[in-house]
This record gives C-alpha cells, sequence and structure tokens, in this order.
C-alpha cells in the first residue's frame, strides 16, 4: 500500500520537476550569453554546477515516469465456523468481517462468514538487488588486505 503513496506523490510533484528544469536550462542559457559577452571565467563554472543539477532533476523526472505499479485486487476470505472449509472470493460492495454468509456447502453444519479482506496482488514484482557502489567495493577490499 505504501508503493501507492509513493506513486501519487511523485506524480503530483511532476509538474514540479518539469518546471525546476526548464528554469535550470533558462538560467544556464543565460550564464552562456553573460560568459560570451564578459570572457570571465566565473560564469563557467556556474553553467557546470546548473547543468549538473539540471542533469539530476532529469534524472528525477525519468525515475518518475518509469514508476509502475502491479494491478492489485479486494479479496475476502470466507471459512466455516465448523470444518475447514475455507475461500478466497472477489470483494463485493458490502462485504465486512464477520459477516454472516450462509450454511457450509462442504459440511453444512457450520456457518459460513467472512474472516477477512485484503488486496491481494504485485508479487510478482521484481525487486532489484542493491548493489555497493564500486567505490565502496574498492574500499571494503583495502579493508581486507
Amino acid at each position: 500500500m505504501s508503493e501507492d503513496i509513493v506513486y501519487s506523490i511523485k506524480k503530483r510533484w511532476l509538474p514540479v520537476y518539469i518546471i525546476l528544469l526548464v528554469a535550470t536550462i533558462v538560467l544556464m542559457l543565460g550564464l552562456g550569453y553573460l560568459y560570451l559577452k564578459s570572457g570571465s571565467t566565473d560564469y563557467l563554472s556556474s553553467i557546470l554546477l546548473v547543468a549538473l543539477f539540471a542533469a539530476y532533476i532529469a534524472w528525477s523526472i525519468s525515475k518518475v515516469i518509469r514508476i509502475k505499479i502491479a494491478p492489485r485486487k479486494l479479496v475476502s476470505l470466507v471459512k466455516c465456523t465448523h470444518c475447514d472449509y475455507s475461500e478466497e472470493r472477489n470483494y463485493e460492495k458490502g462485504d465486512y468481517v464477520f459477516k454472516n454468509l450462509g450454511q457450509c456447502p462442504k459440511c453444512s453444519k457450520g456457518r459460513l462468514y467472512i474472516s477477512g479482506i485484503y488486496l491481494k496482488g504485485g508479487e510478482e514484482k521484481i525487486k532489484e538487488k542493491i548493489q555497493p557502489l564500486p567505490l565502496l567495493r574498492i574500499f571494503s577490499s583495502i579493508k581486507h588486505l
């Protein structure tokens, strides 16, 4: 569920990212114009810093656009009070936990009730393995020497 919240927050911030990217590009062009007019090398270092910031913003925008949320569905878990019968069924409007659904089709002695309602799906998403940065690998190999 937290992935959905992160997704909605990042999508809400997408226009802000785009405005920042456009503003940094305009700033970079302005600094380039000032460099051409004055010839001062101070403007070149400023252009480099602004270009790095613009690259970071563009990278952030690409990450927001690539976010995909796996489809999920709401499921009700139905159980019997007498035997071990249980089944999952699609959630229907009006379902709630401990709702009585009638007699058990397996034993005909117990009553069916909803024991849980939950989201199902999204497990097929492959989680990326987090690997250390190459620089960290180098430092860890130096420690072992």
